[in-house]
């Protein structure tokens, strides 16, 4: 939940930045297109996200064996890295949200949104792997089985958002 949360708050400010700044009209000079910009943009947000998330591994790693709770094995090890890229396909509506309204406070709002949704689908229990905020944490503590066809719907549902936000950002008017 903290990691969609500041996860979702970058990519927001990543996609509605050069609106707040009143700086998106700039980007029709640049001497690129915008699907460059845009695959940039993901790109850095990605690389950002997923150092994050090893840094957050060696932390949470050092502080186990610091209070003596025993090493973690190489899969949960594994599982804990896994979940860092999950946690990363679960914010492209994030960033559909922010490009949309033009708003980082949108962004962030989609953001809280998502850990609600995700959180009330983990309490329903057996039926929450089909609400797709849950999986990611459902997967990674293997408390009910997530199965094939619930992680395909995820996937599917993250690489759509991802094409709406390139079809609206390649369509948007910057000025």
């Amino acid at each position: 939940a903290a990691e969609i949360l500041g996860f979702g708050t970058m990519i927001a400010w990543i996609y509605a930045r050069e609106f707040m700044d009143n700086t998106a009209i700039g980007l029709v000079m640049l001497p690129m297109s915008r699907y460059i910009t845009m695959t940039a943009k993901f790109l850095v947000y990605a690389a950002w996200t997923l150092v994050t998330h090893l840094l957050l591994a060696i932390v949470m790693l050092l502080l186990a064996v610091g209070f003596r709770f025993g090493f973690p094995t190489g899969a949960h090890i594994l599982r804990f890295l896994v979940l860092g890229v999950l946690t990363l396909l679960a914010t492209p509506i994030i960033a559909w949200v922010s490009v949309c309204t033009r708003s980082l406070i949108a962004g962030c709002g989609t953001a809280l949104a998502l850990i609600i949704l995700g959180q009330f689908g983990t309490l329903l229990g057996a039926n929450s792997g089909w609400m797709p905020p849950a999986v990611p944490a459902l997967w990674a503590l293997q408390i009910i089985p997530t199965t094939t066809p619930q992680l395909l719907v995820f996937l599917a549902l993250s690489a759509g958002f991802a094409g709406l936000t390139y079809a609206r950002w390649s369509r948007m008017q910057l000025a």
